[in-house]
């Protein structure tokens, strides 16, 4: 575990330090103002945004905040130990919570993960929490080598480091997803009953998946990052990313929580069937793999 953690710090500097487009603005706040400047990937989000008042919403919510939040770093610039320190790390967690109810994989990759391997309650709220804070360190990584090896620290410039790992993180994914489903399919080669459910959720698996996943570095925790920097209080983004992490996997951890109990209450209900007990165990463990599998080869052949 410990080399495959530095096979992929390596990985990250290797790909931040290869020269990418030139930014387009110093700002690291871009807005959309003018469209010739979106990219796909953009252009795609935000057609789905406007498909999706729920999505909308949620977007409507982030920008509000980070407003706020824009005025009280402006305030910790010119007051380090007044209020607007904590006011920082309140709203870095409410936008953490309202961050993780947008589009993501997150949450489709807990949810996947919990049908198809037995876990308990605390293994959901670990990982939907070791999920979230590896999508924001990798966030934070990135804008602190961006800064240190001198490169042009904003969005444009983010989002291209951003684009060249999202094809790596979909593919590891993909190979994990195919290493559970061997795993259930052995699994239920050799029999399953209600007393001997054999696949269930484990460390190394949750870790692989969260790493993987957590490649991805998060847009959200970027934007605070980058703003911080550009006002020269740093140290007060860094300290935002706790809260704003904590937010993020309170929402991935919520989805976890639910997937697990209603898998429980599902087998529990048929449990003294055998023969519904097998089927429904099947179905759950079959399409929990095969949705993380859905995911991770769909996204990387998406990305190519």
């Amino acid at each position: 575990m410990k080399n495959l953690i530095t096979g992929m710090c390596l990985l990250v500097m290797l790909v931040v330090s290869v020269p990418g487009q030139e930014a387009h603005a110093a700002n690291p706040f871009f807005t959309q103002e003018s469209p010739q400047e979106e990219t796909p990937e953009q252009v795609r989000r935000d057609n789905r945004l406007r498909a999706i008042p729920y999505l909308q919403e949620i977007a409507s919510l982030q920008r509000d905040i980070r407003e706020k939040m824009t005025g009280f770093a402006r305030e910790i610039q010119s007051s380090p130990s007044g209020s607007a320190m904590f006011k920082l790390l309140g709203l870095a967690l409410v936008y953490g919570v309202l961050h993780a109810l947008g589009p993501g994989h997150g949450k489709s990759i807990v949810c996947s993960y919990f049908l198809s391997r037995k876990g308990s309650y605390r293994q959901a709220i670990v990982f939907g929490n070791c999920l979230s804070f590896a999508h924001v360190i990798s966030a934070t990584v990135i804008v602190l080598l961006l800064s240190l090896l001198g490169r042009q620290t904003n969005l444009f410039e983010f989002h291209d480091i951003e684009n060249r790992l999202e094809t790596l993180s979909y593919l590891l994914i993909g190979l994990i997803g195919l290493f559970l489903f061997y795993k259930v399919a052995r699994e239920l080669y050799s029999g399953v009953s209600h007393n001997n459910e054999q696949n269930v959720a484990d460390g190394k698996s949750m870790a692989g998946l969260s790493l993987s996943a957590g490649l991805i570095p998060c847009p959200g925790a970027a934007i605070i990052l980058l703003f911080s920097l550009s006002q020269d209080v740093l140290w007060a983004g860094l300290l935002a990313m706790i809260p704003l992490a904590a937010g993020m996997g309170m929402t991935t951890s919520i989805v976890g929580l639910a997937t697990v109990g209603s898998k429980a209450a599902a087998l529990g209900a048929v449990r003294s069937y055998d023969f519904l007990f097998k089927v429904l165990y099947t179905i759950l463990a079959l399409a929990g793999v095969l949705l993380i599998n859905v995911l991770g080869w769909g996204l990387f052949l998406q990305s190519l």
